[in-house]
């Protein structure tokens, strides 16, 4: 058991776990949208997610020793996304 636990953090396989799971919500919160009038937009879900998969991405990229540029660059992206979702609520 722990040695498959550890096995799934040494080669990111929990974090795909995760993010699909994060992925999952976003289109639920999305159908629930569109039947019902519940949850959130489209647009709102993805500025939400997006950030959160590339702090994910982040971190399977650090568990599996990938070169520190790819790491920066994926956090960037993410915060990019943030800042950009950040300044699309101040406007409105």
């Amino acid at each position: 058991m722990f040695e498959l636990l550890a096995q799934s953090f040494a080669t990111g396989a929990i974090i795909n776990a995760l993010m699909a799971l994060l992925v999952a919500e976003a289109v639920l919160l999305i159908a629930l949208r569109r039947h019902r009038g519940l949850a959130v937009a489209s647009l709102d879900a993805a500025c939400i997610v997006v950030p959160g998969l590339c702090l994910m991405w982040a971190v399977q990229l650090a568990l599996t020793d990938a070169d520190w540029r790819m790491i920066g660059l994926v956090l960037a992206a993410g915060g990019l996304v943030h800042a950009l979702d950040v300044v699309r609520r101040l406007r409105s």
